[in-house]
């Protein structure tokens, strides 16, 4: 299912603030999974399990005890990002390309938001991405009840593997927005239906070095 904007509704925007920080709410003593393509399961008690529903990956159909392991956790981050990425894109849909605020940590996985970019792959309207990113920035807080959890930053688009000049343009703004700020340990990833790619501050230094050395005569 989708909704009017190309992005799954069910995943389009989950946000828990603080507010909803489980000790806080006295509901849950653990978090919901991030999204339904990842697991069946609610996560609510110890020794509950996580069913990982990802049949295109190597742990498919996976039992994970909760709390989860680190173990655990380091093998449900690409099972995710699989996930992610193997989502249909549908023709002529008004946005193609969004950025994903993952978490991840004992209690499991969860979506802190999905937020919309545009239909493009190269550059993106520098003042709409500088806002979206700032806004990323700002939710890659560490959450009150939960903070040994660790964040994944995910730019979904269609179009090929290889990390283009967008993406680490994306990724820089992103990286820049989180200075200053508290923020969990994250990583950025770009998922599409021909892989996954991590992008990291190596990596785009690099492409911004090669960019300039083909500029000069």
């Amino acid at each position: 299912m989708t909704d009017n904007v190309g992005v799954p509704g069910i995943l389009r925007l989950w946000h828990l603030g603080e507010a909803g920080c489980c000790r806080r709410r006295g509901a849950l003593p653990a978090r919901r999974a991030a999204a339904e393509v990842v697991a069946s399961a609610i996560l609510s008690v110890p020794g509950a399990t996580l069913r990982v529903m990802d049949t295109l990956s190597n742990i498919s159909d996976t039992n994970y005890e909760i709390p989860l392991s680190e173990a655990d956790q380091t093998a449900l981050r690409p099972a995710l990002l699989h996930d992610l990425g193997a989502m249909p894109f549908e023709s002529g849909a008004l946005i193609s390309r969004s950025l994903w605020v993952i978490f991840i940590g004992e209690w499991g996985v969860w979506t802190h938001a999905v937020l919309p970019v545009d239909d493009r792959l190269d550059m993106p309207d520098r003042k709409s991405i500088t806002g979206l990113c700032d806004l990323v920035g700002s939710l890659m807080r560490p959450p009150v009840c939960h903070d040994d959890e660790k964040a994944m930053i995910v730019l979904r688009r269609p179009g090929p593997a290889e990390i283009s000049e967008a993406d680490t343009y994306i990724f820089r703004l992103v990286r820049q927005a989180a200075i200053g700020r508290e923020t969990a340990p994250w990583t950025f990833h770009v998922v599409g239906p021909d892989g996954i790619r991590e992008v990291t501050e190596h990596e785009a230094s690099q492409d911004a070095a090669g960019r300039i050395a083909f500029m000069l005569p």
